[in-house]
Order: structure tokens, then sequence, then C-alpha cells
């Protein structure tokens, strides 16, 4: 997920959210993170180009540092549906 950092706002993921809510996790502010991307084997190679081109454009325009990326041994079989009105 890319997300335009703003000074009064602070981004976690879902998993940290869940741990936070259920008072396991504290939360604090920090000034760097270090992010790493996972790319699922299941997509095509030119999805997982355009993925890797997102992650160079969110670096070059605001600085998000991501240190490396992988991809999965096997595809994770993620399944999108999509609902129609």
């Amino acid at each position: 997920m890319l997300y335009w950092p703003m000074p009064n706002v602070l981004y976690i993921e879902g998993y940290a959210l869940d741990r936070f809510s259920e008072e396991v996790w504290a939360l604090k502010p920090v000034h760097q993170n270090k992010v790493g991307l996972v790319c699922d084997a299941g997509i095509e190679n030119d999805l997982r180009i355009h993925h890797l081109l997102a992650v160079d454009a969110r670096n070059a325009s605001l600085g998000l540092p991501v240190i490396e990326y992988m991809v999965t041994d096997t595809p994770l079989q993620v399944l999108i549906i999509m609902l129609r009105n």
C-alpha cells in the first residue's frame, strides 16, 4: 500500500492495528521505516514490472526506502472477486 505521509497521521498496517486494538502492542512515531516488497509468483511478469515501477516512482517522489523485494516461491493463488452494481 502506498500512502502520502502527513505529519499528523501515523500509518500502520492491519496486523499492527489489530495488536494495538487488543492492547498487546503500543505504537509510537518513527522517523524512518525500512520497507520490503513481496510479489506473488502467480502474477504475470508485466504486472510485476508495473509494481516495481510504481515503487520506484514512490521512492523518487516521496523517498520511500524500499530496501529489497522478493518473489514468493510458489503462487499464492489469490482470488480477486469484482462485484458490479
